[in-house]
């Protein structure tokens, strides 16, 4: 099992839960009570990777085995589920919900309360408006 790796100049609150399997690179701030590379199995055989300069915002879960790409903004209350692809320049808005096996291009902005369904891909430069709700039957 690989323990956790984290970058230089990175400020993560002592309130936030980094789980083994986890790589963050430099300059990533991480707010209170957000639990980062969670694995509801408790196997942590999948990793999570958060890039550099990336902001996650207070109370907010990422599941492992996903990776989070650099200078990206995630706003308060914000769930990412396993196998979740963000691209560079994402920002997601606070109360999202993004149910895992998706991917969101770079550049692209969803506001907050969006709810994205398993195996949505978003394109990049999209932007996504307050309560859409992207469903998968």
């Amino acid at each position: 099992m690989k323990k956790k790796v984290i970058g230089s100049n990175c400020k993560i609150s002592k309130t936030a839960i980094i789980f083994d399997n986890v790589t963050i690179e430099d300059n990533v701030k991480i707010s209170d009570y957000c639990l980062i590379g969670y694995d509801p199995k408790e196997k942590y055989n999948n990793k999570l990777i958060i890039k550099k300069n990336t902001i996650i915002n207070s109370h907010t879960t990422i599941y492992s085995d996903s990776e989070i790409g650099e200078n990206n903004l995630i706003g308060h209350n914000v769930l990412i589920r396993e196998k979740t692809f963000l691209d560079k320049n994402v920002q997601i808005g606070s109360y999202s919900d993004l149910e895992g096996h998706c991917k969101i291009g770079e550049y692209s902005k969803l506001h907050s309360n969006v709810h994205i369904g398993q195996q949505s891909n978003i394109m990049s430069y999209v932007y996504i408006f307050p309560y859409v709700i992207l469903t998968n039957d």
